[in-house]
């Protein structure tokens, strides 16, 4: 067994600041439903569909409590408190923000931010635009090369899991190339 990891890539993507990764993950979903992905995936295949719509859902549900939260408090402050709206507002959002925070050790633990941030990066690979893959590839196909010439072995099987799986033909490609 030969492993390819590309744990470095995605630590740098996650890295980023919180912003930009919600903000790139709902452009990947809003992108996937407005020009029919998520439809063509999942008449291909609904189940690996059903892993992204789930894992989208709970990036949206991880935005919409908070939102939801912080409204009622907004509300509540306003309503039942009688405080100025402006008051009700700035403590609205304060608790939308806290909110939005405490839920992010939960995002985490169920990958909602590493699965989220991770896709629209292989999208843009995909789609032939520049991205942090060269490396993996090269050093892959690299690898697959030295394993073949060194022809101690009846079989080679190349398999990539999860975000791996659009890298391993790529590897096998480059790897012939050479």
């Amino acid at each position: 067994y030969d492993f390819i990891r590309y744990d470095d890539i995605i630590t740098a993507n996650m890295a980023e600041p919180i912003v930009r990764q919600v903000g790139r993950a709902l452009w990947w979903t809003f992108d996937d439903l407005i020009t029919g992905t998520s439809i063509r995936v999942l008449r291909a295949t609904w189940r690996f569909e059903a892993h992204h719509i789930i894992l989208q859902s709970l990036l949206l549900l991880w935005i919409a409590l908070p939102i939801a939260l912080g409204t009622l408090t907004g509300i509540v402050a306003r309503d039942v408190l009688s405080l100025h709206a402006s008051i009700g507002f700035v403590i609205g959002a304060a608790i939308a923000v806290l909110a939005f925070i405490a839920l992010r050790p939960l995002a985490e633990r169920w990958f909602v931010i590493r699965v989220n941030n991770h896709w629209p990066y292989l999208r843009e690979f995909g789609r032939g635009e520049a991205t942090g893959f060269d490396r993996p590839i090269e050093t892959g196909a690299a690898r697959l090369k030295a394993l073949v010439d060194a022809n101690e072995a009846d079989e080679i099987v190349i398999v990539g899991h999860s975000g791996g799986g659009p890298l391993a033909p790529c590897i096998v490609a480059r790897a012939l190339e050479l």
